[in-house]
């Protein structure tokens, strides 16, 4: 996803500016090439780029097989680039129109495959990831975002890489062996409530992992597991503190996480629930969905929300029903989860009719309704209560369901905190009634 982000540290000729720029992420891909003597950029680098037998090689500790963009080989030679929050960004300068970065990587033992790989962020056709021969003592090119190595590219279990660009360019990362190490973004829920049966999840970058070892602080059933989403029941109160180490073949990383529990509720913390008026209606009777959620923690408060509804094609929506926060009032008065919001006309909404768009499966067909919530003035919300409501109906006689899509082509359901994306822990509306039509 993009955003703004603060560039530092832009060195061009021995001045130091600052500029805004827009950076964006990228993930591994799965084609690549062959370098060669003749494959890259060879006439403005060569002169440039020192020879590969002349440069260091690094101690053991001081290469990985993942190396994070920032991680650059800072004693050796660079030119024209900038640290960018994770990311180094490549900026060649009007008259010095070439920038590169030179790292270290270590070769693992069993290579899934004998690549390496890196992520430019924008112009792929102007970035290019060099590696150095010390067969010939050159530099073999390719434009590729995935290059292949040979025995002729290593020098005591490691090869040297550049990553050259001659446009704007940014990086967050480069692996070697085709497989990088696990990393935890994000474990859910951070709140849970004493009673039922819960279970913990995480949100993992780059590579998936094969092994998980939780450690749980406790007010839990559990104090450690090996699961990758472990079950258990929830007893005490309290704040409490846990760490998570996930690995595959490629290496490890430990996250370190915290969570609540709170008195029991019916509504489970961070999960999404369309709760029908009524169980039983008649054929053509209208009745109302409110959407809600179960406790956001005041440290996760949400800025927008988004919200697919799932239902039956048998189900219609009924025009202009809609409803902001709780049922009954004024549409668009500032209630229900809404509540903390200062002032009243605050909310701009997205549910257009036409949006009822049918999702195939099995069982029947199915439509999503997609609706988007946010605060003008982007108060943060926190706390439990109701997002929104809305009324269906059904001529068709029979017993349906109410649900939510992940993710559609625009929405997913998720909310916005000033950290960024959340997913709700559940959104599977399991224990909520299903709705019988009668003749």
């Amino acid at each position: 996803m993009s955003r703004l982000e603060l560039v530092l540290m832009l060195t061009v000729a021995g001045a130091t500016t600052c500029l805004a720029v827009l950076s964006c992420t990228g993930s591994p891909v799965q084609r690549h090439s062959s370098p060669g003597p003749v494959a890259g950029p060879q006439d403005s680098v060569m002169g440039q780029l020192p020879e590969p037998r002349l440069l260091r090689l690094p101690s053991e500790t001081q290469s990985a097989y993942l190396k994070q963009a920032v991680d650059f080989e800072a004693g050796l030679p660079y030119r024209n680039i900038g640290l960018s929050a994770g990311r180094l960004s490549y900026i060649p300068a009007k008259f010095d129109p070439l920038a590169y970065a030179l790292y270290w990587l270590k070769l693992p033992a069993a290579a899934e495959t004998p690549t390496v790989q890196f992520d430019p962020g924008f112009d792929r056709d102007r970035a290019w990831l060099g590696i150095a021969n010390f067969s010939t003592n050159r530099w073999d090119f390719g434009r590729a975002e995935e290059l292949e190595y040979t025995a002729q590219h290593s020098t005591g279990g490691m090869i040297l890489t550049a990553v050259v660009c001659q446009e704007y360019d940014e990086l967050e990362w480069l692996i070697a062996g085709g497989l990088a190490p696990p990393f935890v973004k994000r474990v859910s829920p951070t709140v849970f409530s004493v009673g039922p049966a819960a279970n913990c999840k995480a949100l993992l970058e780059d590579d998936p992992a094969n092994s998980y070892s939780w450690q749980f602080g406790g007010g839990l059933s559990i104090a450690q597991s090996s699961q990758a989403n472990p079950q258990f029941s929830v007893t005490n109160l309290g704040d409490y503190s846990g760490t998570l180490t996930v690995a595959n073949p490629a290496g490890s990383s430990t996250f370190d996480f915290s969570y609540s529990v709170v008195p029991a509720s019916q509504y489970e913390p961070l999960h999404l629930y369309a709760i029908p008026s009524k169980s039983t209606v008649s054929a053509g009777e209208e009745f109302t969905v409110a959407l809600r959620t179960g406790l956001i923690p005041q440290s996760q408060a949400v800025l927008t929300a988004r919200v697919a509804l799932l239902f039956p094609v048998e189900f219609a929506y009924v025009p202009d029903s809609f409803n902001t926060g709780a049922q009954g009032g004024d549409k668009w008065a500032v209630d229900g989860f809404w509540a903390l919001q200062p002032s009243e006309d605050a909310f701009f909404l997205t549910y257009p009719d036409s949006w009822l768009e049918e999702v195939p499966g099995p069982g029947g067909g199915l439509h999503h309704m997609e609706i988007s919530l946010a605060a003008a003035q982007l108060t943060p919300q926190y706390g439990s209560g109701v997002l929104c409501n809305l009324k269906l109906k059904c001529d068709k006689p029979g017993t349906y369901a109410l649900s939510f899509l992940e993710s559609t082509d625009v929405v997913v359901t998720s909310f916005t905190t000033d950290a960024g994306e959340v997913l709700w822990h559940d959104i599977s509306n399991k224990g909520q009634p299903g709705i019988t039509v009668l003749p």
